[in-house]
């Protein structure tokens, strides 16, 4: 029989259970929230009854209380999961592996929102889809270099001025989206121009936007077979690959980009997304870090995906810090509030995410995952009746998850 000191470090140590008193705190500040969705008062009565034993280290009648629990509610999750945890706690694995399995039987998504396999494992049933909130960099980011790369070369006598017009009138038709006046411009460029490195380049992130990617690639090779320093076709070859998952290939190109020009930000930030794409977070952090020191504070297309994937690194301090920054630029965007409302309910801090899932529902009515997620923080806050209604209503706007999840919680 283990004694009673052994037992402490037990509890203090033991990685399924976060809390030494299984009774969760309830952000309402009473004195207990028992998760209790499915019992009635005796239940409830003999679980508080089983935390008041436990924290006097009465563990043999607070084992007596949950036993009576699940006597009377065999197949609850809440009391097979309150067992399953002291008996662990009291050395009495098998059995508590068996009340596990009950329960998972029983609610396969219990343990997961209510903390049992630990703080983060509600993101197994969280709608969280970071990889589609990372976002590319605007046209305008991207056509930057063109303008920096044409005023140089202008500077440095490499270009003569019906070049520098026609180039300059070939970018401002692509940003105004009048692709085929901007082909008729770069025609006539490489007309006149037929060894233009930028020429070639152009033309094929015309071609990209009228999706004739073949064509594209073909002009981006040219482009660097013209001018093989010239860092932009690089990394416009590094976009291709990485579409069509040549991964390795792109990471390559990037980094002779980045070699030919230090500053080639979205060299760096493409780089940090393809590091993402192969789960090597570390190393994507570092180039987010590397985009921020070098163009600062105007970068939040940085800051948003270093905080997302800060998010899965488990720096959930440094993510939400990383999303505060984008939220004070862009206030309408309802996705950002669903990022930082899951980094709250990861957190425990449920109060806070609906909060900010009302926020992103105010902004976006038909966003079901804030209507889903909304539903997990009702859940673990007892608001069984606000949960159903949200689960409904993700349902309604056709995510499967919720519906799942309403068939165990909502009668």
């Amino acid at each position: 029989m283990r004694t009673r000191l052994q037992l402490i470090l037990l509890i203090l140590t033991l990685p399924l259970f976060t809390k030494v008193s299984w009774a969760q705190n309830s952000i309402n500040n009473s004195d207990l929230d028992l998760y209790t969705f499915d019992l009635d008062e005796a239940a409830r009565n003999h679980l508080l009854r089983a935390n008041e034993q436990f924290e006097l280290l009465q563990f043999t009648e607070a084992l007596a209380a949950l036993d009576r629990a699940v006597f009377e509610h065999p197949t609850s999750p809440i009391v097979l999961l309150q067992r399953a945890r002291l008996r662990q706690m009291l050395g009495m694995d098998g059995e508590a592996a068996a009340d596990y399995n009950l329960a998972k039987k029983y609610n396969p998504y219990a343990a997961d929102i209510f903390g049992y396999n630990g703080d983060e494992a509600i993101i197994n049933v969280l709608y969280s889809a970071p990889q589609n909130s990372l976002v590319g960099l605007s046209l305008d980011k991207r056509l930057n270099y063109y303008y920096d790369y044409i005023d140089n070369n202008y500077i440095e006598g490499k270009l003569d001025l019906d070049e520098l017009r026609l180039l300059t009138n070939t970018i401002q038709l692509k940003e105004s989206g009048d692709f085929e006046g901007a082909t008729l411009s770069i025609d006539s460029l490489l007309t006149q121009y037929p060894n233009s490195a930028i020429g070639y380049d152009l033309k094929g992130t015309i071609e990209l936007n009228q999706d004739r990617q073949a064509e594209a690639y073909n002009h981006f090779v040219k482009a660097s077979e013209l001018d093989d320093k010239f860092a932009i076709s690089w990394y416009n070859l590094s976009r291709i690959e990485r579409e069509n998952g040549q991964s390795d290939q792109a990471i390559e190109h990037l980094q002779k980009a980045i070699d030919l020009q230090e500053n080639l930000t979205k060299a760096y930030f493409d780089k940090a997304l393809l590091k993402k794409l192969q789960d090597k977070d570390k190393e994507a952090i570092t180039y987010y870090n590397k985009i921020i020191n070098m163009r600062g504070e105007g970068y939040f297309e940085a800051y948003l995906n270093r905080g997302l994937t800060r998010k899965m690194l488990g720096d959930y301090d440094g993510a939400i810090s990383d999303i505060n920054r984008v939220i004070e630029v862009y206030k309408d965007t309802p996705d950002l509030y669903v990022n930082r409302g899951n980094l709250y309910l990861l957190f425990g801090e449920d109060q806070n995410a609906i909060k900010d899932y009302n926020k992103a529902i105010r902004l976006d009515k038909f966003n079901f995952g804030a209507y889903h997620n909304r539903a997990l923080a009702y859940l673990r806050m007892n608001r069984t009746e606000d949960a159903c209604a949200d689960l409904e209503e993700a349902i309604a706007l056709g995510h499967t998850l919720s519906a799942k999840i309403l068939q165990h919680f909502c009668r």
